[in-house]
């Protein structure tokens, strides 16, 4: 094996897809870039790998270095060997925005606006460059005033100019190219693959050349370029940029794919071309971010050559102007787009991700040798979740609360967190540090006095739970106090999930209801027993993975072995839980599937606060809460979404309500084995049906259910579970 500064050569692999009415033949060697080509082409091509030892060079190798010089030089002369003098096409994009919320390794981001867009490209020597945006329409799934930066509507050209812009230069300004005259002195070169692409009439050698500053820490952007040895013309440009070079500060993450294909066998001109901007809040760490996607195809090309003279004569007089012009805006809505706006963007957007685009990042860190970190406050407020600032239960009445971060060397993070209760009169908190290690993911070390859930699934978002729990006396969350010491080590991601192992000693003791509602009365805690001892936890978590084109499963599972002492003996055994949700297109809307199952095992059965508590909204619609519980329990619920016509409601600068909303009748059965201080009379069964409505692209839910045994009705309405993580 041999690697160019860290990054690993494999093998190779032969790739073939028909392109124009012939046959294109790929022999690629295998490195960092397999995933990055496939993504390139999928689904246009069958891959076979075939093993073989790949040559790989030094940065700044003189091959390299000279091919680099002979890009720069193609670039600054646009006309070229084949006299191009004139182009033009038809791009059509989308940009959508989007919201990600919780756990964003995991959770699948809102897509709160689409837009479709249509443009005019045009190209004349000298470097000319004119686009017109001739349609547009959009949609918001959910309401916000969201706007895009105008340079956001059209592709770019050439490659980009010689001092590169992003975002108006808001987000990046004046960023010198790799392959141009300045930058080959800035930049350090590195070939370490290659392509062959076999047109029918001719064979092109594409060279993969990653580039980085001369100096780490400098204003530049980092990536790879795909360049046609022949003609040294860009095939493809994947870059990001280094943390000085983002003036933003909010942006995480930035990264431009630009691909161009092959014009009448002669011309490298813009093919597809994909950009992901992520941003987060700088004042305080939460679990939330934004996110634009911007996705383009070009087509339907237009060439003129200087050996065709009388095409030349033919070209109109142009001037120079804005590059990026609109259409009159009864124009723009007229423009005749194919189908509705969303089917574009609904299912790459949402489930499969741009994954040309995030290996860019894994490209420009493996060039450089280190992660490409934004620059971060060295301390800030934290709060994981909105309830950590404010809550209401049953035992501590309104509890007020705030925490902080606060970043070591490197990317090692301490995080502390404290809370008060009103009403049990007391502080909880804890504090968390993480370091990185080298051969896995990060190791977390933790220290809390705090409490805990004794149930597997949130029955209530917790802002809906505080509100009601205050003013009606219905608390749906089952707390334990729990006094711990533990470490988490992220093993790593496999097969599209992130496996982790935990490990805890402490003590857990029962809690008792001391807050007072408006109206009503709470209903008393759990009859935990006071328990101490150990615990160790092997975690799966999957987020959202395509499981064919049209199919998406997601999946956490969670063994965990116990030996806890209590008064009345020893406690040993484990405990095992799973759940996934399916979803598959059915009858013009989305079959929704979502399973839960859990095993208690050995004497660690008789630990109340061990076992399955099933009951309420989620895991039991109109039976009590956690009034099914049992030493083995689950459900199964089966949910049809469609979407249907709705009133479109304004609201003010924060956009419209979407006119449109998601019903969504369900099935819900539960399963209760060895029943244990259960009010029910018996285990088995416990079935349910209902229907829920969902409003403003999911931010709102409505459900009616009724139990169909010794339960009841139940109607409520709720933030939609995408918010959960972080409220």
């Amino acid at each position: 094996m041999e690697a160019v500064d860290g990054e690993s050569i494999r093998g190779i692999y032969r790739l073939s897809f028909p392109v124009m009415g012939c046959e294109t033949r790929f022999s690629h060697r295998l490195g960092l870039s397999f995933r990055r080509m496939a993504g390139m082409v999928v689904g246009l091509f069958a891959i076979s790998v075939a093993p073989r030892r790949a040559q790989a060079q030094p940065w700044d190798a003189p091959a390299a270095r000279q091919l680099a010089e002979r890009a720069a030089l193609r670039r600054g002369d646009p006309e070229g060997a084949f006299g191009l003098v004139a182009w033009s096409a038809k791009a059509r994009g989308t940009l959508a925005f989007l919201g990600q919320f919780g756990d964003t390794a995991l959770m699948r981001p809102l897509l709160v606006k689409a837009s479709q867009i249509a443009v005019e490209v045009s190209w004349r020597s000298p470097g000319i460059a004119q686009q017109r945006v001739v349609g547009l329409r959009d949609t918001a799934l959910a309401p916000g005033d969201i706007g895009y930066y105008r340079d956001r509507y059209g592709i770019v050209q050439g490659n980009f100019p010689d001092q590169i812009r992003l975002g108006e230069g808001r987000d990046v300004r004046d960023i010198t190219h790799p392959f141009s005259s300045a930058g080959l002195s800035r930049y350090r070169f590195a070939i370490a693959d290659s392509l062959r692409l076999d047109t029918g009439r001719e064979q092109i050698e594409v060279v993969r050349v990653a580039f980085r500053p001369l100096l780490d820490d400098d204003a530049l952007a980092v990536g790879a370029a795909y360049l046609d040895r022949g003609s040294a013309e860009i095939v493809r440009l994947e870059l990001t940029f280094t943390p000085p070079a983002i003036l933003d500060k909010r942006i995480e993450k930035l990264s431009v794919v630009l691909e161009n294909g092959l014009v009448e066998g002669r011309y490298w001109l813009p093919r597809r071309q994909e950009v992901e901007v992520q941003r987060v809040a700088t004042w305080i760490d939460v679990p939330a971010r934004g996110i634009i996607r911007g996705r383009w195809s070009v087509s339907d090309y237009h060439v003129v050559a200087r050996q065709d003279s009388a095409a030349v004569a033919a070209l109109p007089l142009v001037r120079r102007g804005p590059e990026l012009t609109f259409a009159p805006a009864d124009s723009l809505a007229r423009f005749p787009f194919d189908g509705p706006v969303l089917d574009p963007v609904q299912t790459d957007v949402l489930v499969a991700g741009a994954d040309a685009v995030r290996d860019v990042r894994r490209i420009a860190e493996a060039a450089l040798l280190k992660k490409l970190v934004p620059p971060q406050p060295r301390a800030r407020a934290s709060a994981l979740r909105l309830s950590d600032l404010a809550r209401v239960t049953r035992v501590e009445g309104l509890a007020l609360g705030g925490g902080g971060v606060v970043r070591m060397v490197g990317t090692s993070t301490v995080r502390a967190w404290g809370r008060y209760g009103v009403a049990d009169a007391r502080w909880k908190g804890g504090a968390e540090l993480t370091l990185p290690l080298p051969l896995a993911g990060p190791l977390a070390l933790r220290a809390s006095r705090d409490f805990r859930d004794a149930g597997d699934l949130a029955e209530r978002s917790s802002i809906v739970n505080s509100f009601v729990a205050q003013e009606f006396g219905e608390d749906l969350t089952q707390p334990v106090e729990s006094r711990v010491v533990g470490a988490r080590l992220t093993l790593g991601r496999f097969a599209e999930t992130r496996w982790s192992l935990d490990a805890t000693w402490g003590r857990e003791l029962p809690l008792a209801v001391t807050a007072r509602p408006v109206t009503g009365q709470f209903n008393p805690t759990l009859a935990a027993l006071d328990a101490r001892g150990s615990s160790v936890s092997l975690i799966a978590e999957s987020a959202p993975w395509r499981v064919t084109e049209t199919h998406t499963a997601t999946v956490r599972g969670e063994l965990r072995h116990l030996r806890q002492d209590a008064a009345l003996g020893r406690y040993s055994g484990w405990r095992a839980t799973a759940q996934a949700e399916y979803q598959a297109p059915l009858g013009g809307g989305t079959l929704v599937s979502h399973s839960f199952v859990g095993v208690v095992s050995g004497s660690a059965r008789s630990l109340p606060q061990q076992r399955i508590l099933l009951g309420g909204p989620v895991s039991g619609p109109g039976y009590g809460f956690h009034t099914l519980v049992g030493e083995a329990a689950g459900f199964q619920r089966l949910e049809w979404r469609r979407e249907v016509p709705f009133v479109s409601i304004p609201l003010a600068t924060y956009g419209r309500v979407p006119g449109r909303a998601t019903v969504a009748p369900f099935i819900h059965a539960v399963w209760v084995d060895r029943r244990t201080a259960s009010a029910l009379p018996s285990g088995g069964w416990y079935p349910s049906l209902g229907l829920g409505w969902e409003l403003a692209g999911g931010l709102l839910r409505a459900d009616i259910a009724r139990a169909l045994r010794g339960g009841g009705w139940y109607l409520g309405l709720d933030v939609g579970r995408m918010f959960w993580g972080l409220l």
